[in-house]
């Protein structure tokens, strides 16, 4: 049986679907202009998120259900790109504490917000997507991670709360 979030609390949300990606393993001199960064991941062009390892960008892409079209280089540091085949949804909610926690997952995760780590929670549409719930910036009560611990953890491929 698939976990649906509360009716409510997805009333109280904003989000977009990411659905037209590519991934790009970096040479060493595109490595250098990034804040350590060897795997980019784009949506319709447009930056979408960061890798500093490839264990990490795998386990993002398993997490939600997502694969390349062919495999990137095996060498750190030698460029590449692949489409990303399957597409994900992120939500940011606005709701209290309270019905934020009865929001029962099927997993969470850490995910970066507003420039923070914060916890996210995941469900599956019927059709098979994956959707990340996070709670908004402006919730006061929504729980942070530290950055460094998160990225040790990140690099391992290791992305549960």
């Amino acid at each position: 049986m698939k976990i649906q979030p509360p009716e409510a609390l997805l009333k109280m949300c904003c989000g977009e679907t990411y659905e037209n990606m590519w991934a790009v393993s970096l040479d060493r001199a595109q490595h250098l202009r990034t804040c350590n960064y060897w795997y980019l991941v784009d949506n319709y062009a447009t930056p979408h998120t960061a890798f500093r390892t490839k264990e990490h960008m795998e386990a993002w892409l398993n997490l939600l259900g997502l694969a390349l079209e062919e495999p990137l280089p095996q060498k750190t540091g030698e460029h590449g790109s692949a489409k990303v085949v399957g597409r994900y949804k992120r939500l940011s909610v606005v709701c209290s504490q309270e019905e934020w926690d009865s929001f029962r997952p099927e997993k969470e995760v850490r995910m970066v917000s507003n420039g923070r780590y914060t916890a996210a929670k995941m469900f599956t549409e019927k059709d098979g997507t994956a959707v990340m719930v996070v709670p908004n910036p402006n919730c006061k009560w929504r729980k942070e991670y530290d950055h460094a611990e998160t990225r040790a953890l990140n690099d391992k491929g290791i992305l549960a709360a």
